[in-house]
Protein backbone atom coordinates (compact mmCIF):
# COMPACT_ATOMS: atom_id res chain seq x y z
CA UNK A 1 0.00 0.00 0.00
CA UNK A 2 2.63 2.27 1.10
CA UNK A 3 4.96 1.83 -2.22
CA UNK A 4 1.95 2.40 -4.46
CA UNK A 5 1.08 5.16 -2.68
CA UNK A 6 4.43 6.80 -2.67
CA UNK A 7 4.83 5.72 -6.47
CA UNK A 8 1.49 7.65 -7.16
CA UNK A 9 2.73 10.96 -5.14
CA UNK A 10 5.96 10.65 -7.35
CA UNK A 11 4.70 10.83 -10.63
CA UNK A 12 2.69 13.66 -9.36
CA UNK A 13 5.96 15.34 -8.07
CA UNK A 14 7.53 14.73 -11.84
CA UNK A 15 3.97 15.91 -13.30
CA UNK A 16 4.68 19.85 -12.78
CA UNK A 17 7.90 19.63 -13.27
CA UNK A 18 7.42 18.28 -16.93
CA UNK A 19 4.68 20.55 -17.83
CA UNK A 20 6.99 22.97 -16.94
CA UNK A 21 9.69 21.40 -19.63
CA UNK A 22 6.43 21.62 -22.16
CA UNK A 23 5.58 24.70 -21.71
CA UNK A 24 9.20 25.93 -22.49
CA UNK A 25 9.24 23.91 -25.45
CA UNK A 26 5.88 25.27 -26.79
CA UNK A 27 7.25 28.67 -26.19
CA UNK A 28 10.56 28.07 -27.78
CA UNK A 29 9.02 25.97 -30.61
CA UNK A 30 10.44 23.20 -29.56
CA UNK A 31 9.52 20.72 -31.98
CA UNK A 32 9.61 16.93 -31.22
CA UNK A 33 10.80 18.49 -27.30
CA UNK A 34 6.92 18.75 -27.57
CA UNK A 35 5.78 15.47 -27.87
CA UNK A 36 8.00 14.00 -25.72
CA UNK A 37 7.49 16.51 -22.74
CA UNK A 38 3.89 15.90 -23.26
CA UNK A 39 3.76 11.78 -23.39
CA UNK A 40 5.74 12.61 -20.12
CA UNK A 41 2.97 14.69 -18.35
CA UNK A 42 0.38 11.75 -19.45
CA UNK A 43 2.30 8.41 -18.24
CA UNK A 44 2.97 11.04 -15.10
CA UNK A 45 -0.98 11.22 -14.72
CA UNK A 46 -1.72 7.32 -15.81
CA UNK A 47 0.73 6.25 -12.84
CA UNK A 48 -0.41 8.50 -10.37
CA UNK A 49 -4.00 7.00 -11.23
CA UNK A 50 -2.94 3.69 -11.06
CA UNK A 51 -0.66 3.84 -8.14
CA UNK A 52 -3.36 5.63 -6.03
CA UNK A 53 -6.15 3.10 -6.90
CA UNK A 54 -4.24 0.16 -6.55
CA UNK A 55 -3.13 1.29 -3.09
CA UNK A 56 -6.93 2.59 -1.83
CA UNK A 57 -7.64 -0.92 -2.79
CA UNK A 58 -5.32 -2.30 -0.17
CA UNK A 59 -5.82 0.32 2.73
CA UNK A 60 -9.64 -0.84 2.35
CA UNK A 61 -8.27 -4.58 2.87
CA UNK A 62 -5.93 -3.61 5.55
CA UNK A 63 -8.88 -1.26 7.21
CA UNK A 64 -11.61 -4.57 7.14
CA UNK A 65 -9.07 -6.66 9.30
CA UNK A 66 -8.53 -4.08 11.40
CA UNK A 67 -12.20 -3.55 12.35
CA UNK A 68 -13.05 -7.42 12.83
CA UNK A 69 -10.35 -8.14 14.58
CA UNK A 70 -10.52 -5.07 17.25
CA UNK A 71 -14.62 -5.99 16.99
CA UNK A 72 -13.80 -9.66 18.09
CA UNK A 73 -11.58 -9.01 21.10
CA UNK A 74 -13.92 -6.31 22.45
CA UNK A 75 -16.71 -9.16 22.20
CA UNK A 76 -14.43 -11.57 23.69
CA UNK A 77 -13.80 -8.95 26.77
CA UNK A 78 -17.05 -7.73 27.77
CA UNK A 79 -17.70 -11.92 27.23
CA UNK A 80 -19.70 -12.39 30.86
CA UNK A 81 -19.62 -9.06 32.14
CA UNK A 82 -22.96 -7.14 32.64
CA UNK A 83 -24.86 -5.79 29.48
CA UNK A 84 -25.34 -1.99 29.36
CA UNK A 85 -27.97 -0.39 26.94
CA UNK A 86 -25.80 2.14 24.08
CA UNK A 87 -22.58 -0.71 24.28
CA UNK A 88 -23.11 -1.51 21.02
CA UNK A 89 -22.27 2.19 19.57
CA UNK A 90 -18.45 1.42 20.68
CA UNK A 91 -18.96 -1.44 17.83
CA UNK A 92 -19.86 0.88 15.24
CA UNK A 93 -18.58 4.03 15.52
CA UNK A 94 -16.01 3.90 18.16
CA UNK A 95 -14.39 1.16 15.75
CA UNK A 96 -14.79 2.45 12.62
CA UNK A 97 -13.01 6.12 13.57
CA UNK A 98 -9.77 3.79 15.06
CA UNK A 99 -8.72 3.85 11.20
CA UNK A 100 -7.64 7.12 11.56
CA UNK A 101 -4.82 6.41 13.89
CA UNK A 102 -3.81 3.06 11.76
CA UNK A 103 -3.60 2.51 8.05
CA UNK A 104 -5.28 5.93 7.57
CA UNK A 105 -2.55 7.66 9.39
CA UNK A 106 0.37 5.82 7.84
CA UNK A 107 -0.93 6.06 4.46
CA UNK A 108 -1.48 9.71 4.61
CA UNK A 109 1.25 10.59 6.51
CA UNK A 110 3.45 8.67 4.25
CA UNK A 111 2.09 10.69 1.04
CA UNK A 112 2.10 13.89 2.78
CA UNK A 113 5.72 13.59 4.18
CA UNK A 114 7.04 12.40 0.71
CA UNK A 115 5.07 14.76 -1.32
CA UNK A 116 6.30 17.75 1.11
CA UNK A 117 9.86 16.62 0.81
CA UNK A 118 9.82 16.44 -2.55
CA UNK A 119 8.44 19.33 -3.99
CA UNK A 120 10.75 21.37 -1.32
CA UNK A 121 13.63 19.30 -3.27
CA UNK A 122 12.21 20.52 -6.20
CA UNK A 123 11.80 24.21 -5.58
CA UNK A 124 15.11 23.97 -4.40
CA UNK A 125 16.58 22.94 -7.70
CA UNK A 126 15.25 25.52 -9.02
CA UNK A 127 15.17 28.56 -6.47
CA UNK A 128 17.27 27.16 -3.44
CA UNK A 129 15.86 30.45 -1.33
CA UNK A 130 12.27 30.28 -2.39
CA UNK A 131 12.73 26.15 -0.45
CA UNK A 132 14.00 27.79 2.66
CA UNK A 133 10.96 30.72 2.57
CA UNK A 134 8.54 27.34 1.73
CA UNK A 135 9.71 25.39 4.55
CA UNK A 136 9.46 28.30 7.31
CA UNK A 137 5.85 28.66 6.02
CA UNK A 138 5.22 25.50 7.10
CA UNK A 139 6.78 25.76 10.41
CA UNK A 140 4.69 28.76 11.08
CA UNK A 141 1.71 27.26 10.09
CA UNK A 142 2.25 24.05 11.78
CA UNK A 143 2.76 25.71 15.37
CA UNK A 144 -0.31 27.68 14.91
CA UNK A 145 -2.28 24.84 14.53
CA UNK A 146 -1.11 23.01 17.46
CA UNK A 147 -2.60 26.05 19.59
CA UNK A 148 -6.19 24.40 18.75
CA UNK A 149 -5.30 20.41 19.19
CA UNK A 150 -5.48 19.95 22.72
CA UNK A 151 -9.02 20.44 22.96
CA UNK A 152 -9.91 18.16 20.40
CA UNK A 153 -9.44 14.62 22.00
CA UNK A 154 -11.27 15.63 25.27
CA UNK A 155 -14.42 16.74 23.06
CA UNK A 156 -14.08 13.65 20.18
CA UNK A 157 -14.22 11.40 23.66
CA UNK A 158 -17.50 13.61 25.22
CA UNK A 159 -18.76 12.91 21.64
CA UNK A 160 -18.53 9.47 21.70
CA UNK A 161 -19.90 9.31 24.95
CA UNK A 162 -22.72 10.88 24.18
CA UNK A 163 -23.45 8.81 21.24
CA UNK A 164 -23.53 6.32 23.37
CA UNK A 165 -26.29 7.77 26.00
CA UNK A 166 -28.33 8.46 22.86
CA UNK A 167 -27.79 4.87 21.86
CA UNK A 168 -29.23 3.77 25.47
CA UNK A 169 -32.23 5.82 25.23
CA UNK A 170 -33.31 4.80 21.63
CA UNK A 171 -33.09 0.91 23.59
CA UNK A 172 -35.31 1.94 26.60
CA UNK A 173 -37.77 3.34 24.29
CA UNK A 174 -40.45 1.43 23.05
CA UNK A 175 -39.92 -0.10 19.74
CA UNK A 176 -42.67 1.88 17.65
CA UNK A 177 -42.08 5.11 19.14
CA UNK A 178 -38.22 5.49 20.25
CA UNK A 179 -38.58 9.32 20.60
CA UNK A 180 -41.05 8.56 23.03
CA UNK A 181 -38.29 7.73 25.99
CA UNK A 182 -37.82 10.11 28.27
CA UNK A 183 -34.36 10.31 28.16
CA UNK A 184 -34.34 10.85 24.55
CA UNK A 185 -34.79 13.99 23.88
CA UNK A 186 -32.28 15.39 26.74
CA UNK A 187 -29.63 12.86 25.39
CA UNK A 188 -29.87 14.44 21.49
CA UNK A 189 -29.58 17.13 22.99
CA UNK A 190 -26.13 16.22 24.63
CA UNK A 191 -25.04 14.68 21.31
CA UNK A 192 -25.75 18.11 19.86
CA UNK A 193 -23.86 20.41 22.17
CA UNK A 194 -21.23 18.02 21.71
CA UNK A 195 -21.30 18.42 18.16
CA UNK A 196 -20.51 22.04 17.91
CA UNK A 197 -17.60 22.04 21.16
CA UNK A 198 -15.81 18.98 18.48
CA UNK A 199 -16.39 21.41 15.67
CA UNK A 200 -15.49 24.71 17.18
CA UNK A 201 -11.87 22.45 18.38
CA UNK A 202 -11.75 21.55 14.75
CA UNK A 203 -11.97 24.76 13.52
CA UNK A 204 -9.73 26.34 15.73
CA UNK A 205 -6.85 23.89 15.15
CA UNK A 206 -7.74 24.12 11.24
CA UNK A 207 -6.68 27.45 10.89
CA UNK A 208 -2.71 25.84 10.94
CA UNK A 209 -3.73 24.15 7.51
CA UNK A 210 -5.51 27.12 6.27
CA UNK A 211 -2.77 29.03 6.89
CA UNK A 212 -0.37 26.34 5.43
CA UNK A 213 -2.21 26.68 2.30
CA UNK A 214 -1.78 30.36 1.94
CA UNK A 215 1.50 31.13 3.23
CA UNK A 216 3.38 28.76 1.33
CA UNK A 217 2.85 29.52 -1.96
CA UNK A 218 3.07 33.56 -0.93
CA UNK A 219 6.61 33.38 0.72
CA UNK A 220 7.65 31.05 -2.63
CA UNK A 221 6.20 32.60 -5.23
CA UNK A 222 7.50 36.18 -3.85
CA UNK A 223 11.14 34.74 -3.36
CA UNK A 224 11.48 33.39 -6.35
CA UNK A 225 9.84 36.55 -8.29
CA UNK A 226 12.76 37.99 -6.54
CA UNK A 227 15.61 36.44 -8.20
CA UNK A 228 13.61 37.17 -11.79
CA UNK A 229 12.51 34.17 -13.05
CA UNK A 230 12.25 35.52 -16.36
CA UNK A 231 11.30 31.68 -18.01
CA UNK A 232 7.09 31.02 -18.19
CA UNK A 233 8.21 26.91 -18.06
CA UNK A 234 10.23 27.56 -14.50
CA UNK A 235 7.76 29.93 -12.92
CA UNK A 236 4.74 27.43 -13.79
CA UNK A 237 6.88 24.53 -12.38
CA UNK A 238 7.72 26.49 -9.20
CA UNK A 239 3.43 27.64 -9.00
CA UNK A 240 2.47 24.17 -9.32
CA UNK A 241 5.22 22.29 -6.37
CA UNK A 242 4.35 25.06 -4.31
CA UNK A 243 0.97 24.08 -4.22
CA UNK A 244 1.56 20.66 -4.12
CA UNK A 245 4.12 21.23 -1.05
CA UNK A 246 1.37 23.19 0.44
CA UNK A 247 -1.32 20.66 0.14
CA UNK A 248 0.97 18.32 1.86
CA UNK A 249 2.00 20.54 4.80
CA UNK A 250 -1.83 21.26 5.28
CA UNK A 251 -2.72 17.00 5.59
CA UNK A 252 0.07 16.13 7.85
CA UNK A 253 -1.35 19.65 9.85
CA UNK A 254 -4.51 17.41 9.05
CA UNK A 255 -3.40 14.43 10.21
CA UNK A 256 -1.93 15.29 13.80
CA UNK A 257 -5.98 16.89 14.24
CA UNK A 258 -7.68 13.81 13.46
CA UNK A 259 -4.85 11.73 15.44
CA UNK A 260 -6.13 13.68 18.70
CA UNK A 261 -9.77 13.03 17.50
CA UNK A 262 -9.28 9.40 17.60
CA UNK A 263 -7.88 9.09 20.70
CA UNK A 264 -10.80 9.01 22.93
CA UNK A 265 -12.63 6.62 20.82
CA UNK A 266 -9.54 3.84 20.43
CA UNK A 267 -9.50 4.50 24.33
CA UNK A 268 -13.53 3.56 24.67
CA UNK A 269 -12.80 0.70 22.48
CA UNK A 270 -10.14 -0.61 24.55
CA UNK A 271 -12.04 -0.54 27.76
CA UNK A 272 -13.53 -3.18 26.45
CA UNK A 273 -10.98 -5.69 25.66
CA UNK A 274 -9.76 -5.15 28.90
CA UNK A 275 -13.04 -5.40 30.58
CA UNK A 276 -12.87 -2.44 32.25
CA UNK A 277 -16.08 -0.50 31.05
Amino acid sequence: MLVLSVLGSLAGTLQPVALGRLVDALVGRGGLAVWWWGCAVVAAVAVGAVGYALSDVLYASAAARIFRDLRVAMAVGIRGLASRPGISSRFVSDVESVEGIVVGALDAGTIALFELAAGLVAIGLLVPPAAVAAAVAVAVAAGLSRLGQGRIAAASTARQEALEQLAAAVDDATPMEPASSDNFPAAAEQLRTTDVRLAIAHAVAGYGSYTAAGLVPVAVILVGGGWSLHRAGTILSLYLLTERAARAAEALIDLGISVEGVRGPLARCLELVDRQP
